[in-house]
């Protein structure tokens, strides 16, 4: 069961390609993956200040990943687990009072 869940979320979460690259039709589903904000947290901290001189210009790795500030991601992460924990305790609180009944 878990692969089920994991493997679309870590598609559209970015792992494995660009997150402009996936259809419009989908797209919402980046915004509930964890994958997404740990892959920006990562980036952020490896690519922070890095830039790349190049023949006429600085190539600047977090505009062409679309690299969000890291606190904001973390911020994103805590708020989905919140969510998924409430989700949880309601779910288990609704089986409990059913399977005590």
């Amino acid at each position: 069961m878990g692969s089920i869940v994991t493997q679309p979320l870590m598609l559209l979460g970015g792992i494995y390609n660009k997150l402009d690259d996936i259809p419009r039709w989908i797209s919402w589903a980046q915004y509930i993956s964890p994958f997404r904000y740990g892959l920006q947290m990562l980036l952020a901290n490896q690519y922070e200040d890095l830039r790349i001189n190049t023949v006429d210009s600085f190539y600047d790795y977090r505009e062409d990943l679309n690299i969000e500030p890291f606190w904001q991601s973390v911020l994103c992460i805590c708020g989905i687990t919140l969510c998924f924990y409430t989700l949880t305790f309601i779910i288990l609180k609704n089986l409990a009072s059913k399977l005590s009944a």
